[in-house]
């Protein structure tokens, strides 16, 4: 199988004021964007969800959908693709599904979705169908909707505080940190700082600070030409084997082999 062969477009696209109300049961996934005017939607049995535009909104195979144009202004720019096999599989489950409830999605801005559309339909619907640029172009769709999702998600409460810590830690790795005392200074348990600090900075504190110490000394180590015992030293390691499975989990290698690395890149660089 050829590597964008998991995918097949079936159809697609672009009608500038719709306004039909429809029900229908899919069979395939479709991908839909409302970039203009607004419509309303029912899942299954679901409530209804009024979408203005901007929004995108997906039907996935056995389920009911129930659509037509909000009263005002009794129309929504539409654009649709519609998709089976493997790959269209794994984008509703872990794309698409997780991103609502309700198979659909109101956008604080187009961001350039209509033109992306817009490209996509023309390809599927072109005399050569180059498979590749299709399956790239929803590519393209899929992270702009997963950006504008992430933009718009509900901040955490103290994210800000967490991340202002989290740069603290970065820029002085070294100095004493204490993660009790930070999530007394927040006003937080214990075990609900670990959980939102590793839901920001993708860690939990003490992991992050020594994934941060094993950077700080990897740097140290291609500008201080001393032996590595004496580097790690200087940074507050005093056990070398300690020191050495810590940056191997870190950076996935020695220090010694790390240094070598970038002393052979540093002298493989072409000169200016």
């Amino acid at each position: 199988m050829r590597y964008f062969d998991d995918i097949e477009f079936l159809g697609g696209g672009v009608h500038p004021r719709y306004a039909s109300h429809l029900t229908t049961t899919a069979h395939n996934l479709s991908l839909e964007l409302c970039s203009a005017g607004g419509l309303y939607m029912h899942t299954d049995e679901g409530a209804r969800v009024d979408l203005p535009a901007p929004a995108v909104f997906w039907h996935l195979p056995g389920h009911r959908y129930r659509y037509g144009p909000l009263p005002a202004p009794g129309w929504w720019h539409h654009h649709w693709v519609i998709m089976r096999g493997p790959r269209a599989e794994r984008i509703a489950a872990h794309a698409l599904a997780p991103l609502s409830p309700q198979h659909a999605l109101a956008l604080d801005g187009e961001h350039g979705l209509h033109a992306l559309f817009v490209e996509l339909v023309g390809l599927v619907n072109g005399l050569v169908r180059r498979q590749g640029e299709m399956a790239a172009g929803l590519e393209r769709i899929l992270a702009a909707i997963d950006g504008i999702a992430a933009r718009s998600a509900p901040r955490a409460p103290r994210a800000g505080a967490i991340e202002d810590l989290a740069g603290a830690m970065a820029r002085s790795p070294f100095d004493p940190w204490d993660a009790d005392a930070e999530a007394r200074r927040l006003g937080l348990s214990a075990a609900h700082f670990r959980r939102l600090f590793a839901a920001v900075a993708g860690a939990p504190p003490a992991r992050h600070l020594h994934a941060l110490r094993m950077r700080a000394v990897a740097a140290a180590l291609i500008d201080d030409r001393r032996p590595v015992r004496e580097v790690a030293a200087a940074c507050g390691f005093a056990d070398q084997a300690v020191f050495t499975r810590g940056f191997v989990r870190v950076l996935g290698c020695t220090p010694r082999r790390w240094r070598a690395m970038q002393v052979a890149a540093t002298a493989e660089r072409p000169r200016r």
